[in-house]
């Protein structure tokens, strides 16, 4: 999944399913100013963390 594709679906979880920004951080390690400054499209993700973030939003697919 591409970066801006990875960027709506972390919104549309946080947005319709309600889960908070600190508990997607805290499940994917990914820092919590860094998963932030992704949503609001400041920054990229690197691999690593981008398919950490994309494997836990896809759990939450079926929520949409």
């Amino acid at each position: 999944m591409n970066q801006l594709d990875l960027k709506i679906l972390l919104n549309q979880v946080i947005n319709k399913v309600g889960i908070k920004g600190k508990v997607i951080s805290q499940k994917t390690g990914i820092n919590a100013s860094d998963l932030s400054r992704f949503k609001n499209g400041q920054i990229l993700l690197c691999e690593r963390d981008s398919q950490k973030l994309e494997s836990l939003l896809n759990t939450f697919k079926i929520m949409l």
